[in-house]
């Protein structure tokens, strides 16, 4: 345990001196923000944006903006916030009513091989999550003109998120690529 806290300060003091981003007191509403906390409360209000948090055996409030989360034995509650990855560590992070997650995701037909990249969103109200996925032309290889839709429903709980996620595909004959025969979604946490 010790060598992790000693590693996770190893790389809280990188991000601070090689880090292209401002260290902040406190959140702004300006870009290239990093906030690392250490035995503190956070208060991240709506309006506010942060590239990148560090919370470290804190607490954090976080209505606001920010690019990256990360808790290492501490806990945020997510309100109405929007969230691009979330990373926890020995901590835990609550995400309430409005809060918006999104992050890259690759759709692939196993059998072809094809990956589809593209940004795979949800928005949490109680446990259910709606669902957005959203492949941009240039997204599949070769078939540079493909492009991908998806909006879905699903229930999350701690240990999955299931349910389903209609697709739409543009431009995609010839990639193997095709709409799937059901459309049922299930992840499960590892």
């Amino acid at each position: 345990m010790k060598r992790f806290f000693l590693m996770l300060a190893s790389v809280a003091f990188l991000l601070a001196v090689f880090a292209p981003a401002t260290l902040a007191a406190e959140p702004t509403n300006g870009r290239d923000s990093v906030l690392v906390a250490v035995n503190r409360t956070v208060d991240i209000p709506a309006g506010d944006h942060l590239d990148t948090l560090l919370l470290i055996d804190g607490t954090a409030k976080i209505s606001g903006d920010v690019t990256t989360i990360v808790i290492a034995g501490g806990s945020a509650t997510l309100s109405g916030a929007t969230a691009h990855s979330v990373t926890v560590f020995n901590g835990s992070a609550d995400l309430q009513a409005g809060t918006t997650v999104s992050g890259p995701a690759t759709l692939v037909k196993p059998s072809l091989n094809v990956p589809a990249a593209g940004t795979m969103s949800g928005t949490l109200i109680g446990s259910q999550l709606t669902l957005t996925y959203s492949v941009p032309a240039g997204g599949v290889p070769v078939f540079l003109s493909c492009t991908i839709a998806g909006s879905g429903a699903a229930t999350a709980t701690p240990q999955t998120i299931s349910g389903s996620l209609q697709t739409t595909f543009t431009n995609c004959l010839g990639s193997g690529l095709e709409t799937p025969e059901s459309p049922q979604l299930t992840l499960a946490r590892q």
